[in-house]
């Protein structure tokens, strides 16, 4: 997979799209699917496989990577001060038929689910990261879990929210896939 760098979110926006999800577009609104980045031609698709974003940005005065890949049914993402991975974190949604609380009547709800897969469980400040993740995937319109590879040098409130708007600058709202009908898919060279 083809590995796509943004070196600062004010500079442009990276344009990749996530299989069921898509990436902010840049300029124009075009997402870039064929080869080199360049718009994929009606009636012929790429084999897919796992789409990637990679970043870097000033998170509370540290630099801080990024890294976002989509491996079809879980987003993967990766935030590191250290150039490392020190916590993984599983986060899960899944709709109920009902608000368990009950709060809102005929509404729906999300039942919301976090693991530590390895690393220190007792920073709970980690499990909130990937909760809010996996919330802002399911805020849109994907169903899809998310694996949160994580090390950070220092937590803050605001250091929180700065990284929750730089996944948010690029991620767009879900798409579907085209179909996998190989009729539907020209040959090459026609």
């Amino acid at each position: 997979s083809e590995a796509h760098f943004c070196p600062r979110p004010d500079a442009h926006r990276c344009a990749v799209p996530l299989s069921g999800m898509a990436l902010a577009a840049g300029p124009g609104g075009i997402l870039a699917d064929g080869p080199g980045g360049m718009p994929m031609p009606m009636g012929r698709r790429e084999p897919q496989g796992p789409k990637s974003i990679q970043f870097a940005a000033s998170i509370a005065g540290v630099d801080t990577d990024f890294v976002i890949t989509d491996f079809g049914t879980q987003v993967f993402i990766v935030i590191t001060q250290a150039k490392k991975i020190g916590s993984m974190i599983e986060a899960t949604v899944s709709e109920t038929r009902e608000d368990p609380l009950d709060l809102d009547e005929g509404r729906d709800g999300r039942l919301y689910e976090v693991k530590v897969l390895f690393g220190d469980r007792r920073l709970e400040h980690y499990r909130a990261y990937a909760r809010a993740l996996v919330e802002l995937v399911a805020s849109k319109g994907s169903r899809k879990s998310v694996l949160l590879g994580i090390a950070l040098k220092e937590h803050s409130v605001e250091g929180f929210r700065q990284v929750l708007a730089e996944v948010r600058a690029r991620i767009g709202p879900a798409t579907e896939r085209p179909p996998d009908d190989d009729d539907m898919v020209l040959p090459r060279g026609s």
